[in-house]
């Protein structure tokens, strides 16, 4: 039999429960590169120049809430701490539209601001038990996206009806310099944490 790997995940964005998801969250990496061709292969790629790469995490989310709330409008800058009243513990307006810190839904907020300063951190830690907890797997231990932010060109849909609302997020996972001296950008890192 495969070696076959299941189970929930808990997250939180800037430290505040998410809630439950739909389908858990997916985590899309692209890669990039420069291609190398020649006139001897015409257009085909002899070789390639890796060129970075982008991630975004996704999840459709089940539970969430509006604040009137200033914080409902804008999140803490990445390392801040967040403070204030919130309307549930499942607050996860600043994350679908972090642009507007008047509070006010709808509101375009002030166009210029870099996407950095409002993002927060998104951690996914495995439940106790399951085979995604097993040590050696690849994300066995919590994984910390230590700067997310919605993604550029999100098309966030709201339902008006009697059906339970929904949400579903894209969120674009900033690369940051873990420490000073290391050339190399990290987008997200794990630890031995696991939900019990």
């Amino acid at each position: 039999m495969g070696a076959f790997i299941a189970g929930t995940y808990y997250g939180t964005w800037g430290g505040i429960p998410l809630g439950i998801t739909e389908q858990g969250y997916e985590l899309d990496q692209q890669t990039y590169a420069e291609l190398i061709k020649g006139d001897n292969f015409g257009d085909g790629v002899q070789d390639l120049v890796y060129r970075a790469a982008d991630y975004s995490l996704r999840a459709v989310f089940e539970e969430w809430a509006f604040s009137s709330s200033p914080l409902a409008g804008g999140a803490t800058p990445a390392g801040g701490v967040t403070t204030g009243p919130r309307a549930t513990a499942n607050e996860n307006y600043p994350s679908f539209f972090p642009w507007n810190t008047l509070g006010n839904f709808g509101n375009s907020g002030v166009v210029g601001r870099i996407g950095s300063y409002f993002a927060q951190s998104i951690v996914l830690t495995p439940a106790l038990g399951v085979p995604a907890a097993v040590l050696g797997n690849l994300f066995a231990e919590a994984v910390t996206f230590a700067l997310c932010v919605l993604q550029e060109g999100q098309t966030t849909t709201f339902t008006f009806s009697t059906r339970h609302r929904k949400v579903g997020l894209r969120f674009r996972v900033l690369p940051y310099l873990p420490s000073a001296g290391n050339p190399y950008g990290t987008w997200f890192d794990k630890s031995n944490d696991v939900a019990g």
